[in-house]
Parts: C-alpha cells; structure tokens; sequence
C-alpha cells in the first residue's frame, strides 16, 4: 500500500499588547490666563496643569513678541522680565512621557512700575546769586517700597529723596532749590534717577 505524504500547516497567532495609559492629554488649571508685568522687575507665577494618567510633566515655554518681555520656565514657576510697554501673549507646553501634549496661552501686559518727569528745571539770578528750582514727579502705577530719587542739574547730584512707600496713582512730588554764584551758567538740563522695589513679585 502506497502512502501519500502530508502536509500539515501550523497557524501561529502572535498577540502583541501595546501598552496604553489612557485617552487624555496633559491641560492647564490655571483659573486666570492674564498676567501683568511691571517694568523694570521679574516677576514669577506658578503655572498650573494637570494630567488624567497622573504623569510626571516636561514644560517648555514661549512668547510671541520677545521684544516686550523675556520669559522663562523652571518647573512650574514662570519668570517673566519686562523689557519694553505692550500686550503679548505667552505660550506654555506641557507634554507627558507618551508624548501627549498639553498648552495654555497667557494674556501679558507690560506696563512701567512708574511714569515720571519734571514741573520745573529752571536757573535764574537773582540777588542770592544763581538760583536753581527742579521740581519732579512720580506717579506709582503698582504698589511699591523703598523709593529713592535722585535729581541731577547738568549731570551734578542736586538732591536726594527716600520714601516707604507708594500706592498705584499715588503722585509724589520731590522739589530741590539751591543757589549758586552769579558766574553759574543760568542754561540747565535736569534728570533725575528713580529705585524702588514691588511690594508683590507675583505676576
């Protein structure tokens, strides 16, 4: 009897299971994406974001017109240093270990600490001699302590003023008078050099 040779084939199923930790990506829960800066300072924020998977984050950080603020980001805390006066926006990037990513976009607005300038700069002579009158002004546009001025008349220190402490909108008035003799020349230029520190850093 002749036998017929066989062949048998042999299915092999691979099962191959990917890994998955679930469907959502990283989101910001900051309750408030407006941030204001105050010239000439840096000021930080906490950013906050939170991830369903309960991943450990990497942040990176952007922002559209560099010319108004430089920026930065050291885990979660968000430095921002005024440069110029202006609005941007500022972009924060979160991406968890799958690559999922995550962004929120923050409202900056730069503004100086302090607008000032002079009411008076003016030489005359009179029988005392030469007399001099600078009279400036600084006016707070957020709270601020420890405030020096310093006034100069062509370049020469003239006056110095301290003062605690300032509320936005609160005006001070700082008045230097000073007599010279008769051979002072009467044609002047005043400037005057202004510090101080924020009462709050927080943006």
């Amino acid at each position: 009897m002749r036998l017929r040779s066989q062949r048998t084939s042999i299915l092999i199923l691979l099962t191959v299971v990917i890994g998955c930790e679930g469907p959502g990506a990283p989101a910001s829960c900051d309750p408030d994406n407006t941030l204001a800066a105050y010239l000439p300072f840096t000021m930080t924020r906490e950013i906050c974001f939170r991830d369903p998977n309960g991943d450990v984050l990497t942040y990176d950080v952007a922002v559209s017109n560099p010319a108004l603020a430089d920026v930065a980001l050291q885990g979660t805390t968000l430095t921002v240093t005024g440069k110029d006066e202006g609005e941007t926006e500022i972009t924060v990037t979160a991406m968890d270990p799958e690559g999922r990513v995550g962004a929120a976009t923050y409202q900056l607005t730069v503004t100086r600490a302090w607008d000032s300038g002079f009411n008076v700069c003016e030489s005359r002579r009179g029988d005392r001699g030469v007399e001099t009158v600078i009279e400036s002004w600084i006016r707070a546009n957020v709270d601020l302590a420890s405030i020096r001025v310093v006034s100069y008349r062509n370049g020469k220190q003239s006056g110095v003023g301290h003062y605690s402490r300032m509320l936005p909108d609160h005006v001070i008035i700082t008045r230097v008078r000073e007599f010279g003799p008769d051979r002072e020349d009467i044609e002047i230029e005043c400037s005057h050099v202004v510090t101080a520190r924020l009462v709050f850093t927080e943006l």
